[in-house]
């Protein structure tokens, strides 16, 4: 087998977790739902609901709206993977402007690349290499419906290009386009307790990565005969919440959670009778994008308690001392018949000159010598404090 099968496979598998017999439900592209900033990760990957900035195109592009600076820009860095694959890497590079008080867009870019791949025949000599890689361009847009409710929406286009246009053991590749779409809502609210202390909340949710199948010029799944999943994007559901508490003037804790849960097919139990592979329970996975979103809520094989457990939980905390310093933790939960990322982590952010915020994020697994161990994230923001033209809210 030649060697950019190995790889291609490790990373869709790890990344995904794509194992049939455990019943994770399956998509392609997975680097989708990678989170790219350093503050999120920090906070065990939460950002339905957290505080707004240039990183919200990824999260949930409606916090844009509240974002209180004129414009800002991004830029995030991620090693992939390090332990095993040394020369992965994630970069994404996310912006936003606001046209008014209420308005606001947003342009992100993310790269993503699965490193160089070594290309060898059936006697094993080299014959070439290849630079695996996707990327995604995403468009938002973000607008207050009241003062305290805004919506959202982004446009995607992907482009996914695993192995060139090679055609080993007879089956010809070829490079995947996909276009998909978000779809936001957010929520954010401030008042103060009977002692004098301010507080403020929010809530969020975002439907994201609906968008055509993927196709690469051959079968997207191992699975026999008649029954092959095709190559989904990683739609998925995520709804959140955020607290924060202000000490005094100057020191703030925040609390956050999220769940999430993909919107794709769940596999199948399976059996073979009479030469051919047929559904025992659960369904069919290969349906129309509508019907695969909305059955996700009901296709696993064992009913309402395996759905419960494709149900993913982030947790967070920062502490922050007048917004120019920040300590973070985090815990991220997934079941283990369901992919079993568990993982605690750790963050630091600090502004200067009330410009430049750079942010550190570090990862540690529940398990020795899992793929994700010593990931870190690495982000720059830069704000521009200008007053957004006036317009406001009519109540």
């Amino acid at each position: 087998m030649k060697k950019h099968f190995l790889i291609i496979g490790l990373c869709i598998l790890t990344i995904n977790n794509l194992l049939a017999q455990n019943r994770v439900p399956y998509s392609a592209v997975p680097f989708l739902r990678i989170s790219p900033d350093a503050s999120s990760a920090g906070m065990g990957d939460v950002g339905a609901a957290t505080t707004p900035n240039a990183n919200a195109i990824f999260h949930n592009v409606s916090k844009l709206a509240f974002v209180n600076k004129k414009r800002g820009i991004t830029l995030n860095y991620t090693p992939w993977l390090r332990d095993i694959m040394p020369d992965m890497s994630l970069v994404n590079i996310s912006g936003y402007t606001k046209y008014d008080d209420n308005q606001a867009f947003g342009l992100s870019m993310t790269f993503f690349n699965l490193g160089n791949i070594e290309f060898t025949n059936n006697i094993g000599s080299n014959i070439g290499r290849f630079l695996s890689r996707e990327l995604n361009v995403t468009g938002g847009y973000s607008r207050k419906l009241s003062k305290n409710f805004s919506m959202g929406l982004n446009g995607r286009y992907i482009y996914s290009n695993l192995a060139g246009n090679t055609a080993p053991n007879g089956s010809t590749t070829k490079p995947g386009h996909a276009v998909s779409t978000d779809i936001t809502a957010y929520y954010h609210n401030a008042a103060k307790t009977n002692d004098g202390e301010n507080i403020d909340w929010a809530l969020g949710a975002a439907i994201t990565n609906i968008g055509t199948k993927i196709s690469y010029g051959e079968p997207a799944s191992t699975l026999p005969q008649n029954l092959q999943i095709p190559n989904y994007l990683p739609a998925n559901l995520k709804i959140g919440a955020n607290f924060g508490y202000y000490l005094d003037d100057k020191n703030k804790i925040t609390v956050a959670v999220d769940a999430d849960k993909a919107l794709t097919p769940t596999p199948p139990i399976t059996e073979i009778i009479g030469g051919k592979r047929i559904v025992k329970l659960g369904q069919d996975p290969n349906r129309s994008l509508f019907n695969s979103i909305f059955s996700s809520f009901t296709d696993a094989p064992n009913s309402f308690g395996e759905e419960l457990q494709e149900w993913v939980i982030s947790t967070g905390a920062e502490y922050a001392y007048n917004n120019t310093f920040a300590v973070r933790t985090g815990y991220h939960y997934e079941n283990a018949e369901k992919g079993g990322r568990q993982y605690f982590t750790a963050g630091l952010g600090a502004k200067v000159q009330d410009k430049y915020n750079i942010d550190f994020s570090y990862l540690v697994p529940f398990t020795s010598g899992n793929p994700l161990a010593n990931t870190f994230r690495i982000s720059m923001m830069f704000d521009i404090n200008e007053k957004p033209k006036d317009d406001k809210i009519t109540e």
